[in-house]
């Protein structure tokens, strides 16, 4: 490691994306002077102004660095240190007022990358990494989520600008991923796929034919969360390598598997591969160069049957499809006509939903847009009460009563819904001799068709989504209904992210000092022990009791007491880093995880709090004067290699401090 002061340089990069990125803001709006580097591979004068104003900020405290960056700004040569910049990751978006764009600085120091930023600018969001020292949002530590199966996550990726020309363009690797996934999104801006991964919105991220400035800064902040990064081929990343998986760690492998499953980046074809080759035509289509691959395994006698098989069976298919082609086409382009509007105005309504905060206004906002974008249409949502089970270990989440009574109908439950839906099929009322029970009812009007749509969130029917129209025969099976069905699919989907954000909420903090709980720590101490281990540095826990509290809320009553508590957990916020975590881990007992913290520092910091304890003052109005005993342990050590092995061992430093006679540090 190098002696340099990261922490300097990143302020300095803070600053200069934050002054890159003021510029950004202003001229959102404006009209741009585009210049094209390529058929759609576009450049602004903000990109220009971004870069120089970045390079001039590094340049004023690292006169020696050299630059690297995308616009070919500043290179002086420097082999220790050199910044890799992005000024504006996301230009198409930017150039057609799409807000989601970021810059994104990182730091290589001997051809290692140390510090990363990557600023968001419409969120005012600002990600930051140090090796070793975690990574934050808005000094917020954040950590990558922790779902554990493919088909639950979220995924991200991109397609290169070059996507017509190349062999390999993702959209193979795209179409194999949404089947065994739960959905995936493209921002249009690799930094920011790649922070979103670090902060958990995202599961996984995927691309390929990237630069180095496109991931040098984010690579470092999705490990510091606890994820995990490598090639297509799982080998370790390189800045020039060509592909990236950036993932939650717990996915990873099978994202590998994923991408690599129909053999097309560099590694040994096996034998199954020729027989799913064979199954699947359409890759050949793809990948020309598929069949040269596969001749070097013709002294395979087995193989070579099989590849002979296979080409045989491509040549018939390939005809056979040519005919059906012809006439499907001519469909297809009639209904992307039909439904580009519908499509547009889809889009939008997506756009009012991922920007709702609650349940209320996601609910209330999706009705309004959705009766704003398809004229005469009423919506309505019908929602449970018992909606979402967030968890086996987790009861149903409530859902708020104060909603919008022209748009949002509470039932109890499914059961005291009027109509059931076989296998999340939606309900379509074409004509209508009386009015729907219970649907509806709030619009006072009289509706000729109907369409009930299932909402449904984790394989869980949590509600329904209501569309009248004046006319008949306004809805009907195979006339824009499976846009309908995907916009209800949206909506269990946003459902479930903010009802799991509230009760992440509930769960993770403590109500009375605003702390994270122990259910918090013992997260988080899996992700900072294995990163512990992985760079090689110290790990510290210091568990602190504050001494005789059973006596201090007898002599001044539970109230006061947990105003002590209020207190005393502020004076400890105080004492923390940047990167350390304080917890209320139970009762009167606090807990403070510190990174890169030895034993020995441990200890020193223990009793200095240890003796400005003893000298505070915590209540108002009173003499009363309280100590506190403390208990260390730190990673690694001999009997420590676990989450449940270090607070162990710091539990019993504590006991030992409290049998020594309180007001110890042990």
């Amino acid at each position: 490691m190098t002696s340099f002061d990261c922490s300097l340089a990143l302020q300095v990069a803070e600053s200069a994306a934050r002054k890159a990125g003021a510029l950004q803001m202003e001229g959102l709006n404006k009209k741009h002077k585009i210049t094209m580097k390529g058929e759609i591979n576009l450049v602004t004068e903000i990109d220009l102004a971004s870069e120089k104003v970045i390079i001039e900020t590094l340049k004023a405290s690292f006169p020696d660095h050299s630059i690297l960056a995308e616009e070919g700004g500043a290179n002086d040569e420097n082999t220790e240190f050199r910044w890799i910049i992005d000024p504006l990751d996301g230009t198409t978006n930017y150039a057609n007022r799409f807000p989601m764009f970021a810059v994104s600085i990182g730091l290589e120091v001997k051809g290692e990358v140390l510090v990363g930023v990557v600023f968001i600018p419409p969120l005012d969001e600002m990600f930051t990494a140090i090796k070793g020292q975690g990574a934050f949002l808005n000094g917020e530590q954040i950590y990558v989520s922790n779902t554990k199966e493919l088909i639950n996550s979220i995924l991200a990726t991109g397609f290169a600008y070059n996507v017509k020309d190349l062999g390999d363009n993702n959209i193979v690797s795209f179409r194999n991923f949404l089947m065994r996934c739960r959905a995936i999104r493209r921002p249009g801006a690799a930094a920011v796929d790649l922070v979103y991964t670090a902060c958990g919105i995202f599961e996984g991220f995927w691309e390929l034919n990237l630069n180095p400035w496109d991931i040098a800064a984010g690579i470092l902040i999705v490990m510091e969360a606890g994820g995990q990064v490598s090639q297509y081929s799982g080998d370790q990343i390189e800045l020039d390598c060509g592909t990236i998986i950036a993932s939650n760690g717990y996915i990873h492998q099978a994202m590998i598997e994923v991408l690599n499953k129909i053999g097309c980046h560099n590694n040994i074809l096996e034998e199954d591969v020729v027989e799913y080759l064979a199954n699947n035509p359409e890759v050949f289509i793809n990948y020309p160069d598929i069949y040269d691959k596969l001749l070097p395994q013709k002294k395979n006698p087995e193989v070579g049957k099989n590849i002979i098989n296979f080409h045989h069976k491509l040549v018939k298919s390939l005809q056979e499809s040519n005919k059906k082609l012809k006439g499907e086409l001519g469909d297809l382009l009639h209904i992307a006509r039909e439904n580009e509007e519908i499509l547009s105005q889809f889009e939008a309504i997506e756009s009012v939903m991922y920007a709702s905060r609650s349940l209320p206004e996601l609910l209330s906002s999706v009705c309004v847009e959705i009766e704003k974008r398809f004229q005469d249409c009423f919506a309505e949502i019908s929602i449970f009460r018992k909606t979402l089970l967030m968890g086996e270990d987790t009861e149903f989440h409530p859902i708020m009563d104060i909603m919008d009574e022209n748009h949002v109908v509470i039932f109890p439950d499914e059961k005291n819904h009027p109509y059931t839906f076989k296998n999340f099929r939606p309900l379509i009322f074409s004509t209508l001799e009386k009015p729907l029970e219970k649907i509806l009812t709030s619009k006072k009007k009289t509706f000729g068709s109907i369409i009930l749509l299932p909402i449904v969130a984790n394989e869980t029917y949590i509600g329904t989504l209501n569309l009248g129209h004046e006319k008949e025969n306004h809805f009907h099976e195979g006339h824009g209904t499976d846009f309908l069905e995907m916009l209800a699919g949206r909506i269990g989907a946003t459902i479930l992210n903010i009802t799991a954000r509230e009760v992440s909420d509930n769960f993770i903090k403590d109500p009375l000092t605003g702390l994270y709980n122990k259910r918090f720590l013992d997260n988080v101490l899996v992700y900072e022990i294995n990163r512990a281990e992985r760079y090689q540095y110290p790990l510290s826990l210091i568990l602190i009791d504050i001494d005789n509290m059973g006596l201090i809320n007898l002599e001044l009553g539970k109230e006061k007491g947990d105003n002590l508590i209020v207190s005393f957990g502020e004076y400890l916020s105080e004492k923390t880093r940047k990167g350390d975590l304080l917890i209320r881990y139970q009762g009167e007992e606090f807990a403070l995880l510190m990174p890169n913290m030895t034993s020995e520092d441990a200890l020193k910091r223990a009793e200095t709090m240890r003796a400005e304890i003893e000298k505070k003052k915590f209540i108002k109005g009173k003499k009363t004067t309280i100590s506190a005993s403390f208990g260390v342990a730190s990673f690694p050590a001999e009997d420590i290699s676990s989450k449940e092995e270090i607070i162990k061992a710091a539990d019993k430093a504590l006991y030992l401090a409290k049998e020594a006679g309180k007001n110890k540090v042990a």
